[in-house]
């Protein structure tokens, strides 16, 4: 397509970057409480059941321009790490996609997805504070595991760079937001747990002792 290939190649991750913080910016606004607010408002007893699963929707469907972009425009190799060494990133990765896999079962996929919403919308909205399994060692496994996955690829180029950096960047901003509210949600409960578990880097004392 000439409306990628015209660009010039240096500028491809910038272009990238622009358009995911674009992507981020939107999707932090949509997880607002004021946007909720006035979500709830238009969309009345609807709100319950369909809310989390049309952010989702929104959230999977608006970041679609931003991988075409990463695959269609000009890029540049930086890397790739050979057999058998990149067996240890293929491990890495595979780690991360468990700890991904694991975490949201701890937290309830469903819930998470949006699905409980739309049969039992009253108690799949509840706040509830999970301090278990990987919760127990970092306060944002999903966050961690989805890094490691992302930066422990053994082929990288400059465009999958440019995503990269911007969603680790997303991760570390979004979580003082996201932090916010939960203290908000849960008051001293999530302060003492905020407290005594690291954001990202896992407890390794914790995980030692179980």
């Amino acid at each position: 397509m000439d409306i990628f290939t015209n660009v010039p190649p240096a500028l491809s991750p910038w272009l990238i970057l622009l358009g995911f913080f674009g992507y981020a910016a939107g999707h932090s606004i949509m997880a607002s409480n004021w946007f909720k607010q006035i979500a709830a408002f238009f969309m009345d007893k609807a709100y319950d059941r369909y809310y989390r699963l049309v952010f989702n929707a929104g959230g999977t469907i608006t970041l679609l321009p931003i991988l075409a972009m990463v695959a269609l425009l000009p890029d540049r190799q930086l890397y790739t790490i050979p057999f058998p060494w990149n067996l240890v990133n293929f491990a890495l990765q595979g780690l991360g996609a468990l700890v991904l896999l694991t975490s949201l079962l701890q937290t309830g996929a469903a819930e998470f997805l949006g699905i409980s919403q739309v049969f039992a919308p009253k108690a799949a909205n509840e706040p509830k504070l999970v301090v278990r399994g990987f919760y127990k060692y970092m306060r944002h496994p999903l966050y961690t595991a989805s890094m490691l996955f992302l930066w422990a690829t053994p082929y990288l180029t400059q465009n999958i760079l440019a995503l990269n950096v911007g969603i680790t960047v997303y991760f570390f901003i979004g979580t003082i937001f996201e932090e916010r509210k939960l203290v908000q949600d849960f008051g001293e409960d999530y302060a003492v747990y905020r407290s005594q578990t690291p954001r990202f880097i896992p407890d390794i004392q914790k995980l030692i002792q179980g």
